[in-house]
């Protein structure tokens, strides 16, 4: 393998591969768990956020003891005990053990750090420090159905403890979130002033992820190639099970008309946030908007209109920010800012009009794939 590529030969991730690339991901992670108690990370969904926090408490964080908790495990009422809770320490099985049994559909992020730490200091000591990782916090069964403010006023209500309590001093928390509301500038205001900090995982570079792509390929089999996958989703590793399984023909009818009806309920909301202000936008200047965004970034105060239906994009998870409540945006996928070039060049028709397959073709022909 090439010596610009980095990977962990001994190690294998929820695909069946080795573990690609990171570090530089792995490094400010380190730095930060040091400096704050709390992380979220987060950033386009399938980019391999949980992966990465795995790969670090397993691989890179020295002495402690972590309890990795799937929040879409817990939702699933058949799952196995196995499978919800993680513990990586030499106590795995007991600490593990009552963790499961303390947890219940009501259980909130707050109840479940806290407990979590109660019995690792319990059987652990006080002196030992925990970190608690949660994947995608808000799908905690507790919050199904309920607004999203109630999981975020938990998520205040733990970031004050952990800030100020001595009795915690020894918990960190990490937080994996693909859902766009995380980066907005309402959760950022609500954690100011906590030792809380954001770190974005953006797409695998497109050298690692060829090879992560090709390697999967050779394990599973692929119906389509690494080229298209990457153009319409970029480097998101967690896609590759769901577009490698799919023929073309699913790909285009299915999956690209649902990123279609992505796109239009994105612009809808933006166009509703407009209207609450007296503004009727057009199609047409909702997606002169929304490629501006994707260009160029928008300003809250140069440019509010542009900038409120950017904040209406990311909590749709179409674009993401590059600062949680930045001016510069990215595409959660490439193929969402295809969506926009080509309603543009048919005169601003909705996204829903749009032929999947036109879609399709643009995308790959604008990554330079061989089909």
């Amino acid at each position: 393998m090439a010596s610009n590529v980095f990977v962990d030969e001994g190690y294998r991730t929820g695909l069946g591969t080795r573990f690609y690339n990171r570090r530089v991901e792995l490094e400010k992670l380190e730095r930060l768990m040091e400096n704050y108690v709390m992380v979220l990370i987060y950033g386009p969904r399938g980019v391999g956020k949980s992966e990465l926090l795995r790969y670090y408490a397993v691989k890179r964080l020295k002495g402690g003891t972590v309890v990795i908790v799937d929040a879409r495990r817990l939702r699933a009422k058949a799952v196995e005990e196995a499978g919800r809770v993680t513990v990586v320490s030499p106590e795995a099985s007991e600490l593990a053990r009552r963790l499961v049994e303390s947890l219940g559909r009501g259980t909130s992020i707050l109840d479940l750090a806290l407990t979590a730490f109660d019995i690792a200091s319990e059987l652990l000591g006080r002196r030992r420090r925990i970190l608690v990782a949660l994947d995608e916090f808000h799908l905690l069964p507790r919050y199904t159905g309920r607004d999203i403010r109630e999981a975020l006023a938990d998520l205040e209500a733990l970031a004050g403890l952990l800030s100020k309590e001595e009795r915690y001093s020894g918990l960190r928390l990490a937080l994996t979130v693909s859902e766009g509301f995380a980066a907005t500038p309402v959760v950022r205001a609500r954690l100011r002033g906590y030792r809380a900090a954001w770190m974005l995982v953006e797409h695998l570079d497109k050298l690692h992820f060829e090879k992560l792509c090709l390697e999967y390929s050779e394990r599973h089999g692929c119906r389509i190639g690494c080229c298209e996958v990457e153009a319409l989703v970029g480097g998101t590793p967690g896609y590759l099970p769901l577009l490698c399984n799919a023929s073309r023909d699913a790909v285009e009818g299915e999956l690209v008309r649902g990123w279609l009806l992505d796109m239009e309920a994105a612009l809808g909301s933006a166009a509703e946030r407009l209207e609450e202000r007296g503004s009727r936008p057009s199609t047409r200047d909702l997606l002169e908007a929304a490629y501006t965004v994707m260009i160029e970034g928008a300003s809250p105060l140069r440019e509010p209109r542009i900038y409120s239906i950017a904040e209406a994009l990311v909590e749709h998870n179409v674009i993401y920010p590059l600062e949680p409540g930045g001016m510069i945006f990215k595409p959660v996928y490439p193929v969402y800012r295809v969506i926009v070039e080509v309603a543009l060049r048919k005169g601003g028709v909705e996204p829903v009009m749009l032929n999947p397959s036109e879609v399709y073709r643009k995308a790959v022909e604008s990554a330079g794939c061989r089909v």
